[in-house]
Order: C-alpha cells, then sequence, then structure tokens
C-alpha cells in the first residue's frame, strides 16, 4: 500500500502499531476511481448479475449484498485484453466507532477528537486463486468515500485490535476459501462513509475495465 504519513507508536497495553494510509485500499488493484455513485439500487437480498455471470458495472448493493467479481492483479492489469480470478466480495458492514477504542492507542494530535468508522469485507474464491500474497491482496480493491465522492484515508493497525480485525487473505487461496478483513477511518465530526466501492475487473483489448469509471458500489445508511 502507498502510505501518505507512517506512525509507529507501541501502546503499553496493547503493543498495538497504527499507520495512517493515503486510501482505503492499495493500487494494486490495477484502479482506483473518484466516479459518483451510480443512483441505480439494487433490491432485495439477491445480487444483481449478467445471466449469472458478473456483476455488472455501475451496481449498487445495500451492505450484507454480494457480488461476483474478476479480479485482475496489478502485475496483470494491462491494456491487453485480461481475464481475472472469479471471485464473490461483498462489504459485510459500515459501523461507527467509538473514540475510545483506542484508549491504548497514541494518536495523533489531529485524530484524537476523530470518529472511527469500521468497514468489514467478505472475499470468496469461486475457483482458485494463484498468485495472492500479502501484499497483493484483492481486500486492496475495496475504496471507501465520503458524500463528496472524496476517497478516505484508512488508519491499520498492526496487532490486535478487536473492535476491528484485519483477516489475512489465504495463501494459497484456493476455491470455495473465504477471509474477512476490516479497515478503519478515523473521520472528523460530520464526515462519514457513505459508501464503499469496487472498481476493478477484465477490460476490452486497447481499453480499460469498465468497473474503473463504473464501479460496483456499497452505500452506506
Amino acid at each position: 500500500m502507498k502510505h501518505s504519513r507512517i506512525a509507529a507508536l507501541i501502546a503499553a497495553a496493547s503493543l498495538a502499531l497504527f499507520l495512517t494510509a493515503c486510501g482505503g485500499g492499495s493500487d494494486d488493484g490495477g484502479s482506483s476511481t473518484e466516479s459518483s455513485a451510480p443512483a441505480e439500487a439494487a433490491s432485495g437480498n439477491e445480487s444483481p448479475s449478467t445471466g449469472g455471470g458478473l456483476t455488472p458495472p455501475g451496481t449498487t448493493l445495500k451492505p450484507g449484498e454480494e457480488a461476483t467479481v474478476s479480479w485482475v492483479p496489478a502485475a496483470e492489469a494491462t491494456l491487453s485484453a485480461t481475464e481475472g480470478k472469479e471471485l464473490k466480495v461483498a462489504v459485510e458492514g459500515i459501523e461507527e466507532g467509538s473514540i475510545g477504542d483506542f484508549d491504548n492507542i497514541e494518536l495523533e494530535a489531529d485524530d484524537e477528537d476523530n470518529i472511527p468508522y469500521y468497514v468489514t469485507t467478505r472475499i470468496e474464491a469461486v475457483g482458485d486463486v494463484p498468485g495472492t500474497s500479502s501484499s497483493n491482496n484483492p481486500d486492496f480493491v475495496f475504496s471507501a468515500y465520503d458524500a463528496d465522492d472524496e476517497r478516505l484515508s484508512s488508519t491499520i493497525i498492526i496487532g490486535d485490535f478487536e473492535p476491528c480485525d484485519d483477516g489475512d487473505v489465504p495463501v494459497p487461496f484456493k476455491a470455495g476459501e473465504s477471509y474477512e478483513s476490516c479497515s478503519i477511518y478515523l473521520l472528523p465530526e460530520g464526515t462519514t462513509v457513505a459508501g464503499v466501492k469496487w472498481d476493478n475487473g477484465p477490460n476490452e483489448e486497447g481499453e480499460l475495465s469498465p468497473y474503473y469509471d463504473d464501479p460496483i458500489v456499497w452505500a452506506g445508511s
């Protein structure tokens, strides 16, 4: 991940190390976008898809609803025709926390009055997903944004942090396996997580992926 600033602070009670990242995910997903959330929303518990295939670009879902995507790792993302690794992905929840959750972690001064939000995501491998690693993780594709469609910066806890436990991608990532991750956003009062995007997918030769301009969006409350 690319980090705008790094703070290494060990607290006496938790021995937790935290870093502030410059985004909800990583550019490992092959693209990031500032495009507006689509107006059309899905209804019910079924995730929309195209004839049992991939969830269409521009789909808006509710937290808990699942999308079927084709993840193209950054190392394979080119303007040549690409085929991704099929996954089932979901934003399981977008929850407001309490700054008291960080009592045992020494925050930087400008974060001490912020409000934490926890975004929990889930990823399942449809088939075997080769090439995954701690630095090449499909979870990095998810990005949170605010009501002005600005991408939000996340805070990563390295070590145990019970309110938002961040899982690791299985290596190897076999068909039928799944894992959950949790991202932390320390936001000023008045700013919230309006939604979370997935903007990665296969492309036609010479073209960007259609998900780049029309990501799948899980809308917050």
